[in-house]
């Protein structure tokens, strides 16, 4: 078992990686960095990993033709023992497109087939939530005022080697 002091010098170790002999230097050009994510690990790190991602990523969504705030969670597995990670920014940018369509099963489903289809070599199952809390403007029952209430909701869409599912949550709050 690793310990974490053990963890964290391998992983102050990855960037002493030495392809062909040299050790390895940023790139010549200062805006090109390498991709770190085809570089082969260290031995005692090549491991899989069942969830690698985002989490709690503030965004949007729309629902009703209206933009509202919302946390998402996006993650892929690490299947492949020779990659040292994912790309966050592949994920980051599914979750940023979130609000370009009403949700739905549909968009949500296409958005995680676009994560697993830009990770197709390193993954083999991936899940795309989104947390919001829905507005309902509710009509008190005597006096006929009205006020905002809201609600938490949670949509999850996830794909395990081909298995679909899809998961909702709502809190149905009381009050008098």
């Amino acid at each position: 078992p690793y310990t974490h002091c053990r963890i964290f010098s391998l992983v102050l170790s990855l960037g002493d990686a030495k392809p062909n002999g040299r050790p390895r230097t940023m790139s010549e050009n200062p805006k090109e960095l390498n991709d770190v994510a085809l570089m082969a690990p260290p031995q005692e790190m090549a491991l899989t990993l069942d969830e690698v991602g985002l989490e709690a990523v503030q965004t949007r969504i729309a629902i009703d033709g209206q933009k509202i705030p919302a946390r998402a969670r996006a993650w892929v597995s690490l299947k492949d023992t020779h990659s040292r990670g994912i790309h966050m920014s592949r994920l980051y940018k599914v979750i940023n497109r979130l609000a370009d369509q009403e949700l739905s099963w549909r968009h949500l489903s296409a958005s995680l087939e676009e994560m697993l289809s830009t990770h197709s070599h390193l993954s083999d199952a991936g899940a795309l939530s989104v947390d919001f809390d829905l507005p309902v403007l509710r009509s008190a029952l005597v006096s006929g005022e009205a006020g905002w209430r809201t609600y938490p909701v949670s949509y999850q869409v996830k794909n395990q080697q081909g298995q679909w599912t899809h998961a909702i949550t709502l809190k149905v709050l009381y009050s008098s």
